[in-house]
């Protein structure tokens, strides 16, 4: 009757809208992730207390111990420009996996593929969340231990003082990654909230 009819539209509209969303978030994390992820160094050189020579901060970044010390950002107080380390290869490499899975999650949620099996839907929103949330704890790391190594290594250079909170960008998308994928599992039925009964609460024995 017209009652379901209008049930499984209403539905059917909250998949299509929460897989958009989930996509685009998932394609913002993507662009942000490659842009962070750059080293520009403007063709300054700043003295490696590790290797006791003057090098560019393109070679600094990518050598130990700062390949494992990043990210961070030094103004230069000779330039207008700052040179820039970005987020190391172990935390943009997970973050874009993440993204990129979140981004095919978000477009088979809207395919009859998944779209008919809830229980596989309503699992897959709540790990991905974790997930998102594991990339923010190790994004915070990173972006604490690159500030310290910045201070205790760059910033006390002569014209020159460390500046990281641009990275703070990618901390914030990690944290509203994780949060849209969460109220993503409760529309689809986390904590009951739309999916009081057992005929349609994903946790549910299917044969009750």
């Amino acid at each position: 009757g017209h009652p379901t009819t209008r049930s499984c539209s209403m539905a059917d509209f909250r998949t299509i809208t929460l897989s958009v969303i989930i996509i685009s978030a998932g394609i913002s994390s993507i662009g942000v992730s490659s842009w962070q992820y750059q080293v520009v160094d403007n063709g300054i050189n700043f003295y490696n207390y590790y290797t006791l020579q003057s090098e560019s901060l393109s070679t600094i970044c990518s050598t130990f111990p700062y390949e494992y010390l990043r990210p961070f950002s030094l103004a230069v107080s000779s330039s207008s420009n700052n040179a820039y380390c970005g987020y190391g290869t172990a935390n943009t490499s997970f973050r874009l996996a993440l993204a990129i899975l979140t981004v095919v999650l978000g477009i088979l949620m809207a395919t009859p593929l998944v779209k008919d099996k809830p229980q596989l839907t309503y699992w897959s929103l709540f790990c991905v969340s974790i997930l998102w949330y594991s990339a923010t704890v190790a994004d915070c790391t990173a972006y604490i231990n690159g500030s310290e190594a910045c201070n205790d290594s760059f910033g006390k250079q002569s014209g020159f003082s460390c500046n990281g909170s641009s990275y703070g960008i990618t901390i914030a998308l990690d944290v509203m990654m994780s949060i849209v994928i969460l109220l993503a599992w409760i529309l689809k039925g986390g904590l009951g909230v739309f999916a009081p009964t057992s005929q349609n609460n994903p946790l549910s024995d299917s044969k009750a």
